[in-house]
């Protein structure tokens, strides 16, 4: 189980501690950011990449700290994990009772490095990885549709798009990967 990606650009790596005043700085603390983590003050964030790093122990499926190889710089993060996702359902199987254990792909990158294709770079690190390497059948993604920087990533890693029909989470597109190998 590999922990540490690289790109032509990029080092995909597990958070360190070193890591928690970027990641307030250019994710949680920037208010045009919206991550799952408005209003998270820089204890809040110390806590998560804590909790980020603690996770990096524990399996395949965690949040990797994005770095840039030319100047080390953090630049933000991608988080591939594991949930019970009980908040999609699926257009192919509308009236399945049953939950699904997804893997979900998920990506935030501080506004200076926005429109430059990291976060396409480093996505398609990770999904190469789980589907070579992990075998994954398939890979979850979710955005807002106004997310137009987000759909675009979905759409250059190759994602299929369906409409999330659970009635709480219709605000959000689904993108689906499967594995071409499978």
């Amino acid at each position: 189980m590999k922990k540490k990606l690289e790109t032509e650009r990029l080092i995909l790596r597990p958070f360190e501690i070193t890591d928690i005043e970027d990641t307030y700085q250019l994710i949680y603390g920037d208010p045009r950011i919206k991550w799952g983590g408005e209003g998270v003050d820089w204890e809040g964030v110390s806590d998560r990449v804590k909790y980020f790093m603690d996770r990096a122990s524990c399996g395949p499926f965690f949040n990797w700290a994005v770095v840039r190889k030319a100047d080390n710089q953090f630049i933000g993060m991608m988080a591939f994990e594991s949930d019970l996702a009980n908040y999609i359902i699926f257009e192919e199987a509308p009236d399945d009772p049953y939950n699904t254990i997804e893997v979900e792909l998920g990506y935030v990158l501080g506004r200076d490095y926005w429109d430059q294709g990291y976060a396409t770079e480093a996505g398609r690190a990770i999904v190469d990885y789980a589907f070579e390497e992990l075998k994954l059948r398939r890979i979850v993604s979710l955005t807002s549709p106004e997310n137009k920087r987000s759909l675009r990533v979905m759409e250059k890693l190759g994602n299929r798009f369906e409409k999330n029909l659970h009635p709480d989470w219709t605000h959000r597109v689904v993108g689906i990967l499967e594995n071409p190998h499978k």
